[in-house]
């Protein structure tokens, strides 16, 4: 099975992203926050005349949430109409990979574990229950 993936890094820890929902990657832009969003949410951004969810992935993973570089890049993923923006602390490949069983929590990729994001549970997070 060939799986070609956006890698990224945190902290020491190496993640991919399916290559096929990333819409784009771009410099960090204006936020604006929403009240009442779950803690791993920055807020919104307009990404190409769309409201865009930006999620905070290093919230996500457990690390701490401070302020993001101005270096820190956003993933824009996007499944039919629903999208979102992932802060990521920094882009390391894109790489493409055969393997025999894919298993849902990671693969082995240069001696190292590559943990693989899953899009739908990002973007099934789209709308926050009240």
């Amino acid at each position: 099975m060939r799986l070609s993936l956006v890698v990224f890094e945190m902290g020491e820890q190496q993640f991919g992203l399916p290559i096929e929902v990333v819409s784009e990657i771009i410099p960090l832009i204006a936020v604006s926050p929403v009240p009442n969003m779950p803690s791993d949410w920055l807020g919104v951004a307009n990404v190409r005349g769309h409201v865009t969810p930006v999620i905070d992935y290093r919230v996500r993973v457990g690390r701490a949430k401070d302020l993001p570089p101005l270096s820190a890049p956003l993933i824009v993923i996007r499944q039919g109409r629903q999208q979102a923006a992932l802060l990521v602390e920094q882009i390391k490949q894109i790489v493409t990979l055969y393997v025999e069983q894919l298993d849902t929590a990671g693969i082995i990729h240069e001696g190292r574990l590559l943990m693989l994001v899953d899009p739908k549970a990002i973007l099934g997070r789209e709308t926050p229950s009240s």
